[in-house]
């Protein structure tokens, strides 16, 4: 059996990945995370991770567990946590252990993000790191955002709402993208308990 692991720290995260099948951690318990699914039988696994100290724990982690017992385990770092998602959503445990990892690395690379993040004039539409307009509203940067993001391509948004952020934004931006964007898919994640306001996964 092939075990996926994510480790993250946002709790709604953990309890969705966890209805999706995976085993989750926070970057404190990821070791430990990880030596349980081994003990517990899994031939392979591989561990997702979404922030740069959680890579390195995992790492670590990784390095040791391919000592014991010759069983296959890979890490994989997802920048943003809706790439994350993007990789569990292509995962397929009947692939060779290789082309599995191959596959959601791939996912990890080709999920474009962005951000809606409040600043002190407003509220910043961020694309690739950059303020690429601020607005007076959330909404309104939100659509942008998600203008921009479907404008280069996209099949899928995924929404990952953020601390601060309300529904109601979130409820504009879902009707905005079926009328603006009307082959595009959008899926809302469990909300997030920090910033951004606003994360958005385009594939």
């Amino acid at each position: 059996t092939r075990t996926l692991l994510v480790v993250t720290e946002s709790a709604g995260l953990r309890g969705f990945l966890a209805a999706e099948g995976c085993r989750t951690a926070t970057e404190a318990g990821a070791g430990a995370e990880l030596a349980a699914a081994l003990a517990d039988g899994a031939d392979s696994v591989v561990v997702i991770t979404d922030t740069d100290a959680a890579a390195r724990t995992a790492h670590r982690a990784v390095e040791a567990a391919r000592g014991d017992g010759g069983r296959r385990v890979a890490a994989l770092f997802a920048v943003t946590r809706v790439q994350a998602v993007a990789a569990v959503a292509i995962h397929d445990p009947e692939r060779p252990f290789d082309d599995d990892v191959a596959a959601m690395g791939e996912a990890i690379k080709a999920c474009r993000t962005g951000e809606v993040r409040t600043v002190p004039d407003g509220f910043a539409a961020v694309v690739h790191g950059t303020a690429a307009a601020v607005f007076s509203g959330a909404a309104e940067a939100a659509r942008d955002l998600a203008d921009r993001l479907c404008a280069e391509g996209a099949e899928l948004l995924t929404v990952l709402p953020g601390a601060g952020s309300d529904p109601e934004t979130v409820t504009a931006l879902s009707h905005h993208v079926r009328e603006a964007w009307p082959t595009v898919e959008i899926q809302q994640l469990p909300a997030a308990e920090d910033e951004p306001l606003l994360l958005i996964g385009a594939e």
